[in-house]
């Protein structure tokens, strides 16, 4: 920021008089740091009327210094360059993305650390990731944070064994977390925490928290990561295109828009996961063609495989026919885990189905059909399917007589 904060302040509040005197986008922030100055007159910004001279005076008289709103109005500046991401980015407000687009700390830090302990899924020498190059952000990640390979953080998560939070039990990890003074701990509403899969538990991050605590503090990593914050939005443009998810479909099935958040990873090389806690649920994505709706399906479709696997000996005999095929990416090493992707591609499929037009249907349905099929090591995906669609099926008929009987609901023509 230049030194002399008052001009720049004065050029800031000219442009964006208008949002700031509102409380729009741009002035939430600012809004924030006066009712905190203000609280027993919270309308004294709203009321504000006078020129720019006035308005920096109205600055000093919060008590607030002027660097610090001068560095406020400035991220929220470079948060205007992806505001079309605002959904997303509102979404993840209340675990600190806000300055770094879609970027998270947590799962940064947490990736970063299974990086070094040679995680597979985050690793470049596992078998995943052997024909994936790595970007220069990742390598000026490892090449500054290697030498920390032999940490506590990096040790105990080598010993953790077949119970080891890999895959997305770590991004799972990561979002069951929140800073506190510099220090990360369990939500208290992620106490019970635990996976189907048995790679993530409550026990296991309370254990595992001192040590990343250390590394945290030993690695300097909020310092890499607040360096980083340009690169981070910058970043997040990429994933423009999630705006247009369709919403309402998934609301359908009880994933509502302001719980949905998306978290971008620059560090990240392959993959993409998922994780949900209560309402909220995530979709860790790490490229500009990250599978989006594949990720928030499985916020749904994970319950009804467990259900179908536990209910249903046909879904269940093709699970386990499918374990050990050779395209299977080695996340996918379990039945259990096999028929929740099975269940999340097929509905991967039937939202491409409703969003594609008829003409281009036949083409696309192949091209799906070999993307998510035995390509992907899932040679059982059509039964699977017939089985999503007698579902969804239900689903909209169930979901139609509800919008019906909701008041003013549209009725539609016979």
């Amino acid at each position: 920021m230049p030194p002399n904060y008052q001009n720049e302040i004065e050029q800031l509040f000219e442009k964006h008089k208008e949002t700031i005197l509102q409380g729009r986008a741009l002035g939430l922030r600012l809004r924030t740091i006066f009712y905190g100055q203000h609280s027993g007159d919270p309308d004294k910004i709203e009321s504000y009327s006078g020129g720019i001279p006035d308005f920096v005076n109205f600055v000093k008289s919060t008590g607030t210094e002027l660097s610090t709103v001068a560095a406020e109005v400035s991220k929220l500046l470079a948060r205007e360059q992806y505001k079309e991401l605002d959904v997303f980015i509102n979404n993840n407000t209340d675990k600190g993305n806000t300055d770094t687009g879609l970027v998270d700390e947590r799962f940064e830090l947490c990736s970063l650390i299974a990086k070094l302990a040679g995680y597979a899924g985050y690793s470049h020498d596992c078998r995943l990731n052997k024909n994936v190059g790595k970007t220069n952000y990742q390598s000026a990640l490892l090449d500054n944070f290697t030498c920390f390979d032999k940490h506590s953080a990096i040790q105990f998560l080598s010993t953790c064994g077949n119970n080891s939070p890999s895959y997305a039990a770590m991004f799972a990890l990561a979002m069951s977390l929140e800073k506190e003074n510099g220090e990360f701990m369990l939500a208290e509403s992620d106490r019970n925490l635990s996976s189907a899969d048995g790679r993530l538990s409550a026990e296991l991050v309370e254990n595992f928290l001192p040590h990343l605590n250390s590394f945290y503090s030993d690695s300097k990593f909020g310092e890499w990561f607040e360096n980083n914050a340009e690169f981070y939005r910058e970043f997040s443009k990429k994933f423009s295109h999630a705006q247009s998810l369709d919403f309402a479909w998934y609301e359908k099935f009880g994933i509502k828009k302001e719980n949905m958040s998306v978290i971008a990873s620059p560090s990240n090389s392959i993959s993409n996961y998922a994780a949900k806690f209560g309402d909220k649920t995530f979709a860790l994505v790490q490229g500009d063609d990250g599978k989006i709706v594949h990720e928030f399906c499985h916020s749904f479709c994970n319950p009804i495989a467990y259900t179908w696997f536990n209910e249903d000996p046909q879904f269940k005999e093709l699970c386990e026919k499918t374990v050990g095929h050779p395209n299977l990416d080695p996340a996918h090493d379990n039945s259990r885990t096999i028929g929740c992707e099975y269940v999340t591609r097929s509905f991967d499929i039937i939202y491409n189905r409703e969003h594609c037009s008829e003409a281009d249907w036949d083409v696309r349905f192949q091209e799906l059909l070999q993307i998510n099929g035995n390509d992907r090591g899932f040679p059982f995906i059509k039964e699977v399917l017939e089985m999503a669609k007698t579902y969804n099926k239900e689903v909209n008929r169930r979901h139609g007589a509800m919008v019906q009987t909701l008041p003013n609901a549209k009725k539609s023509d016979k």
